[in-house]
């Protein structure tokens, strides 16, 4: 039951949110952003219009971004592999 006393089917809630949570995963991305050195304005994707010398990332950046990226996809799956078996436990319980 939730807060407002309905009766919540905890089967369908467990795939929505172990669902959600491998979505998520996957529209996780490195996007570029840059930044203005005169007015510190950022921008995403692409450089500030007026711009006229634009510095990209380093290698050793870059890399380390991409192995950011790579824990949080592990740090989700790892929630959703969570979620997987306390709602299996659930389960059990309500079946035993």
């Amino acid at each position: 039951m939730n807060f407002h006393g309905e009766t919540i089917n905890t089967s369908s809630t467990a795939s929505a949110t172990e669902a959600e949570i491998a979505s998520a995963s996957q529209r996780l991305a490195l996007r570029p952003y840059f930044q203005s050195q005169n007015t510190g304005q950022r921008v995403w994707d692409e450089p500030p219009s007026g711009a006229s010398t634009i510095v990209y990332a380093s290698a050793e950046a870059r890399k380390m971004a991409q192995a950011q990226l790579e824990e949080m996809r592990a740090t989700y799956a790892q929630a959703a592999s969570a979620r997987r078996r306390e709602r299996q436990a659930e389960e059990r319980l309500l079946s035993g």
